[in-house]
């Protein structure tokens, strides 16, 4: 059997916290085992697409917030998983950037089964 290799077992209904980055970093680190650098990063982009309504309601914020953007992107785009911009991930194809996707995601509603 495969496991994952997360410090505490994933739970659909742990309240991550998102109102400052200290906490998000410290929960994910202590409960995903995540770079706390890419982290920030990711907590900074959040932010602005709070402020610009990209993500509306807590459910989309803690999807964004549990999503790892830079496991999508090529090596060479590490660096600028967070930024506003679509990149390259090979095979002619892009991920369109963080505030188009969160505004697709808010739209269509996606749901738990």
């Amino acid at each position: 059997a495969v496991k994952a290799a997360v410090p505490v077992p994933y739970d659909r209904n742990a309240e991550v916290p998102f109102k400052d980055k200290k906490s998000f970093i410290d929960w994910m680190v202590a409960n995903r085992g995540e770079d706390p650098k890419l982290l920030a990063e990711r907590f900074d982009r959040f932010q602005i697409m709070v402020y610009n309504k990209d993500v509306l309601d807590d459910r989309n914020k803690r999807a964004f917030l549990l999503t790892p953007r830079e496991e999508f992107v090529l090596p060479q785009n590490l660096g600028r998983a967070y930024d506003h911009a679509f990149l390259d991930i090979g095979y002619g194809v892009t991920i369109s950037g963080p505030h188009l996707v969160g505004r697709m995601t808010t739209s269509i509603d996606v749901q738990f089964d």
